[in-house]
């Protein structure tokens, strides 16, 4: 597949798929080559938390799936296409391969990974959005300083139907997440399907969501191997599915003092609350171990744990939890009917209500407005506001219309 703009890196169609057309991203579209670059892990996670589900096995090649988009991450990659790259910078390009993420040196094209994960669409920390700087136009490559983009180069001009609907990243500061357990009967047999939840590798705040979930594995640069940040690539595209939101790194040069974290190591820890093959668990880290070829494919047998249905796993799926046979029917404790009403009829009484009035002719609005109801009416809605507004006096509105689903 092609891609005529980088803005459309994380959407169907893009390196993201939406197999039953409701407009939400439900598995993989690409084939990662990565050579000795760890900013590849943090890209990974990027990927799945864009996702609804994961698809395992995009870090292996796969030459019978035309579909896929290949990205190729440098410098130290013998796949990777060769691109011009300024002295001392990073970049992100589209070519006739596939897309390419690399740098001058391997920290540039290291830098050049984590801000396609961290900060994009936006070209730097609170800076504009790349759709901003193109105006229309193709964005066909960045260059990146400081993990900034310094550089754009820009294609012809993009029809208005394939102008991607940038969206800020829902990652927030990193920070430590706050862990709290999940109900008992929540959590998996102790084992690697628990890895994804906050009893593993996953955070959470309130102990209702799995957000700012943000493992730590500490990258050795002289001994990493390409078969090992494979595997940490399928880790982490598996975090990213199950949580709602990521804080990075994942992948440190140095270091983890705390926090959940993966280590590899050549033997199993003295002690673990669980050893699962060549996976042990014990106080928040995960310990890999064995040879380069046992711990890469220890770890993507981890990312593939607990799924549904052999491909997918749906967010928040605890099937592991289940029993094998169904419970038999108990006695009814009492019977209460709950009425609830659609979340679009409560959208239109706050708005009628609440915000309509408060409106002044000649005054700019935004309206940001996140439903979980398919694309084609999140449009339709955001064509009614548009409509309202007109005819309330307001110039000038912005409006967005996102899914709620992981925003």
């Amino acid at each position: 597949m092609t891609l005529l703009c980088l803005t459309q890196l994380f959407t169907p169609g893009g390196l993201l798929r939406d197999a039953d057309g409701d407009g939400l991203p439900d598995g993989f579209g690409v084939r990662f080559s990565v050579g000795w670059t760890p900013g590849a892990i943090d890209v990974a996670a990027r990927l799945g938390l864009e996702s609804a589900a994961f698809t395992p096995g995009f870090t292996a090649p796969d030459e019978g799936d035309d579909d896929a988009v290949a990205v190729y991450f440098g410098p130290l990659n013998p796949e990777c296409p060769d691109v011009p790259i300024p002295e001392g910078c990073g970049i992100v390009a589209l070519t006739a391969a596939g897309v390419v993420v690399s740098g001058d040196t391997p920290a540039d094209g290291w830098a050049a990974a984590r801000w396609l994960a961290e900060t994009f669409p936006l070209t730097a920390p609170g800076g504009p959005l790349l759709t901003e700087v193109a105006g229309g136009r193709a964005v066909r490559a960045v260059i990146l300083r400081d993990g900034a983009v310094v550089d754009v180069e820009l294609g012809e001009p993009l029809p208005a139907e394939q102008v991607a609907t940038d969206k800020p990243t829902l990652l927030g500061a990193p920070a430590a997440a706050a862990f709290a357990a999940e109900a008992p009967g929540d959590l998996p047999l102790a084992g690697p399907a628990r890895l994804f939840t906050v009893a593993g590798l996953l955070g959470s705040s309130d102990s209702a969501r799995h957000d700012r979930a943000g493992w730590q594995v500490a990258i050795d640069v002289a001994t990493i191997t390409p078969e090992e940040v494979d595997g940490l690539c399928e880790l982490a595209a598996r975090t990213g599915v199950e949580a709602t939101g990521l804080s990075f790194p994942l992948a440190v040069a140095g270091s983890v003092a705390a926090g959940p974290r993966v280590v590899l190591a050549d033997a199993a820890p003295a002690a673990a609350e669980w050893v699962d093959g060549h996976l042990a668990w014990s106080e928040g880290i995960l310990t890999v171990f064995g040879d380069v070829t046992e711990r890469a494919e220890a770890l993507r047998l981890a990312a593939a744990s607990g799924l549904v249905d052999g491909l997918h796993a749906s967010l928040f799926t605890r099937r592991a939890a289940l029993p094998e046979e169904p419970l038999p029917p108990g006695d009814v404790l009492f019977d209460m009917l709950l009425e609830q009403k659609w979340e679009v009829e409560r959208f239109w009484e706050a708005w009628r209500s609440q915000v309509l009035p408060r409106l002044t002719p000649d005054q700019p609005v935004a309206v940001d407005l996140r439903i979980s109801e398919p694309l084609a009416l999140r449009e339709e809605l955001a064509q009614q506001l548009a409509a309202q507004l007109q005819g309330a006096g307001v110039p000038e509105a912005r409006i967005r219309v996102l899914s709620a689903y992981k925003q």
